[in-house]
């Protein structure tokens, strides 16, 4: 879930660059088994739904709304796989020296992060606020809405 709308300012003026949040939930499942099982003293299972926000480090005001996207901006570009072909070299490479002892030898060649323009703000910590744990199962669609509307009332 992204919530990019930006902030408002004390001065009523809204702040696009402020980059927004997501937030990020799983669930907790646990099975607790009775010592003598019987009929009437079965398996016993807790449901929990464990949520925290996390804000994003980069900015993604300059990308355009959906709505005004042309559809061969989404499909792969030559320029796209030339970049992944890229990425994936360097991730070989880092394989290769780890696991193969021939090419141990060249671990200093090989790059460490693949380059982004994104690499100043991913290099600082992340903003996590835990928003705490529900007692919901989010497998079932009536506690899947209970959970969409905790998160909706904050």
């Amino acid at each position: 879930m992204r919530q990019d709308r930006g902030s408002t300012q004390q001065n009523g003026t809204v702040n696009t660059n402020w980059p927004g949040f997501k937030i990020v939930g799983d669930n907790i499942d646990r099975n607790y088994h009775p010592s003598f099982q019987r009929h009437s003293n079965s398996t016993n299972s807790m449901h929990a739904f464990h949520m925290y926000a996390v804000q994003d480090l980069s900015s993604y005001s300059d990308i355009a709304p959906s709505s005004i996207i042309e559809i061969d901006k989404l499909l792969i570009s030559k320029e796209d796989t030339k970049s992944f072909l890229g990425d994936a070299v360097v991730l070989l490479s880092r394989i290769l020296v780890q696991h193969i002892k021939v090419f141990s030898t060249q671990k200093k060649d090989v790059l460490a992060h693949i380059p982004s323009k994104f690499i100043e703000e991913m290099s600082m910590k992340s903003k996590v606020v835990p928003l705490g744990v529900l007692k919901r199962n989010e497998n079932r669609i009536e506690e899947m809405c209970e959970i969409m509307d905790e998160i909706h009332k904050g």
